[in-house]
């Protein structure tokens, strides 16, 4: 059906097959239609047939072999129809199979729940890359405004303990997200889990200690590795330049023993938090910030104001050495009848 497989022997047309072998002539047909239709562009066409397609496929494993087989401007509609009958181990492979294509699809507020659907299902896969992938998807679907009040209010939920994972360390804009702000006047579970979101990203290691761990255990997370990131959250926020700290402030700083304080810098470093000089004489390390941790909407359009202010400033002196440089043309061209 996709022209790359049509001519290609290693082409996944034998998933189908394998899939659906027990209805092979109805299916065989059916393919035989949507690739006379595919290949004379009648696309509106293929929509009925592609429907009655998945008709004859309605286990789990049939849909995301078809899936998987059809081109995806076809199918995210099944997808999503797919997704919500089952998240799980059997349908991950799938989600992560469309991660790519779904992430640079243009949607709308008729199909953005795939983005919900597909981010559930891919946080299932503990990697880091994953987990990323799926908290980048659930930041997307917030951004829409048609969103149904239970949907949103679900995927900030999400969002939010994503957000307090070992993995995801990037937290653009999730505290100016409506949905994730309205978590504040929720339940109590809701306020208590925006509080945390709060104090991790503040590198508030007080705040984060007093959490009981049965309030922890239910949203999948430890106080152990909440400390662990709050505490590496803090050393990029202790100062905007460059700071020598002894390790006794750090330790006081980071409510760890001195001889922690190390492992604590070194961590934050290869995450990226901040560059570091230890100093094992002096028991001291330079910190410089190395990224700024929370640069939410209001900083992004400082800087878009900024550049957009750079931009006139060289647009403005582009077409004054326009202008100058005509100028010097016009005064060194030889005059006309020996004027």
């Amino acid at each position: 059906i996709n022209a790359e497989y049509m001519g290609s022997p290693s082409g996944n047309r034998g998933t189908v097959k394998m899939a659906v072998e027990h209805r092979t002539e109805d299916l065989k047909k059916k393919i035989d239609e949507i690739n006379k239709l595919y290949f004379n562009e009648s696309r509106e066409d293929m929509q009925s047939n592609v429907k009655e397609l998945f008709a004859l496929c309605p286990q789990v494993d049939e849909a995301c072999a078809l899936i998987d087989y059809l081109p995806s401007r076809l199918t995210i509609p099944y997808l999503i129809a797919l997704l919500d009958k089952e998240q799980s181990r059997k349908t991950l492979p799938l989600a992560q199979r469309f991660a790519n294509t779904i992430g640079q699809a243009k949607l709308d507020g008729s199909n953005c729940r795939v983005l919900l659907l597909v981010a559930k299902c891919l946080a299932l896969d503990p990697s880091p890359k994953w987990q990323s992938v799926a908290y980048k998807f659930l930041l997307r679907f917030l951004g829409f405004d048609s969103l149904k009040a239970s949907e949103a209010e679900e995927a900030a939920r999400i969002t939010a303990k994503m957000a307090l994972v070992p993995e995801v360390y990037d937290f653009e804009g999730i505290l100016d997200v409506s949905a994730v702000q309205k978590l504040a006047k929720g339940s109590d579970n809701d306020k208590e889990l925006f509080r945390l979101l709060q104090a991790v990203i503040g590198g508030d290691v007080v705040t984060v200690e007093s959490f009981q761990d049965e309030v922890l255990a239910p949203w999948g997370l430890t106080k152990d590795g909440l400390l662990t990131k709050a505490r590496q959250l803090r050393l990029g926020l202790l100062s905007p330049a460059p700071i020598t700290v002894s390790f006794a402030e750090l330790a006081e700083k980071l409510h760890v023993q001195a001889d922690a304080v190390e492992s604590v810098v070194v961590a934050a470093a290869a995450r990226g938090i901040i560059r570091a000089k230890i100093d094992q004489v002096a028991q001291s390390v330079l910190l410089t910030p190395d990224r700024t941790i929370n640069f939410d909407q209001k900083k992004w359009q400082q800087l878009y104001e900024t550049l957009g202010q750079w931009r006139d400033v060289i647009d403005s002196l582009t077409t004054k050495f326009s202008e100058l440089s005509s100028g010097v043309a016009g005064a060194a061209a030889p005059k006309e009848n020996g004027g």
